[in-house]
């Protein structure tokens, strides 16, 4: 595939990513729901339905900065969104899962000792799979 700027990327994969608002912030008025987003970056351009999960590309660490706009009451909410490292996340809401569980800070150490462990070429990008709009 080649980019806005002519660049040639390959998609390694897809990942679901839901794009939401704030649900603590009142000004954003009671139809937020029913407003429409769109996502643009070098590789794609969507428009989705504010709540809706859509499946983005993963291009690995070159995965482009996303611009998500939406639209909503009136309103215009932008946000930038960079690819983060889906892997070390993974790890992280493991080790974190193993504290509120009751494995406690044992648990927690293997976690990160077998994340520290890993071939880190390997680790998977891309967009974040909730993406708060505020």
């Amino acid at each position: 595939m080649l980019t806005s700027k002519g660049k040639k990327m390959n998609q390694i994969a897809a990942f679901p990513v839901r794009i939401d608002i704030d649900r603590n912030d009142s000004s954003l008025g009671p139809n937020a729901s029913k407003s429409t987003c769109d996502l643009k970056s070098e590789t794609f351009n969507a428009k989705i339905k504010l709540g809706d999960k859509v499946n983005l590309p993963s291009y690995g660490r070159q995965t482009p900065p996303m611009t998500v706009t939406c639209e909503l009451n009136g309103k215009t909410l932008s946000k930038t969104v960079k690819a983060v490292n889906l892997t070390e996340r993974s790890y992280q809401n493991e080790a974190t899962g193993h504290m509120l569980i009751g494995f406690g800070l044992l648990g927690a150490m293997v976690t990160v000792g077998q994340a520290s462990n890993r071939d880190k070429s390997k680790d998977i990008f891309g967009y974040p799979q909730q993406i708060e709009m505020k």
